[in-house]
């Protein structure tokens, strides 16, 4: 388990409430008869259950507190103790900037400040577009490469190292256009039909998205939607 810094420890701001639904309450009955209901079974609930969320959502905390017998002030001392565990949803994307000794001699303190003025949070916090959390970590096991940080996405994690804090920015703006909307509208879904007439109906994903000078992934979402709009019969 990581160790935190004390700027990354729970604040006790007001914590987001969630309205429980049949599925949230099948989830949790379910970790509750795999791991049974007793007080020693807490620790492992909760780790899957941040796995499940991302955070401990209070009203399932006070559903456990229940179900073990335990008083809920110490399950969310549990919650708020232990750094991996959040009481907050975390971003989309998640940013673990290394201020570990190595690191921190090696300019981590002005990375973060950098990476702080620029995603417009202090770390600990997540951004109001819930695309950024920023946090600061004792260490990520990377001190060859230092200084460097953790991106976790939502399929993939990536360490990068040797950061300035220009360089740290910059892969921070590149996760931003990566993550810009892609719309679809009448006049590409006509474009695209255009192209695939004049291929005789064949489409190529690589050349296809190259001639409408888009991302193959955005050309596949076309594909699919215009699929799901009955425009082309699915494969």
């Amino acid at each position: 388990m990581e160790i935190a810094s004390k700027t990354m420890k729970k604040r006790k701001e007001e914590l987001p409430s969630m309205e429980v639904s049949e599925e949230d309450l099948e989830k949790i009955n379910s970790l509750l008869n795999k791991y049974g209901r007793k007080r020693k079974s807490v620790m492992n609930i909760l780790h899957e259950m941040q796995n499940e969320y991302h955070y401990l959502p209070k009203e399932l905390l006070e559903i456990v507190s229940r179900e073990l017998d335990i008083p809920y002030s110490q399950v969310f001392s549990l919650g708020t103790f232990y750094d991996a565990f959040f009481m907050k949803p975390l971003g989309k994307h998640r940013i673990d900037l290394c201020i570990g000794t190595t690191c921190y001699n090696e300019g981590a303190p002005k990375i973060l400040k950098s990476l702080e003025d620029y995603i417009g949070i202090q770390s600990g916090d997540t951004r109001d577009d819930g695309l950024f959390t920023l946090l600061d970590v004792h260490c990520i096991g990377c001190c060859s490469i230092a200084p460097a940080m953790r991106v976790n996405g939502e399929r993939n994690e990536a360490v990068h190292g040797y950061l300035t804090p220009e360089k740290a920015v910059e892969i921070v703006k590149e996760i931003e256009e990566s993550e810009e909307e892609f719309e679809i509208t009448e006049e590409l879904i006509q474009k695209a039909l255009d192209y695939i007439k004049d291929r005789e109906g064949k489409i190529v994903v690589s050349k296809a998205s190259e001639e409408l000078d888009l991302e193959e992934k955005h050309f596949e979402e076309l594909v699919t939607e215009m699929e799901e709009k009955g425009i082309l019969k699915k494969k």
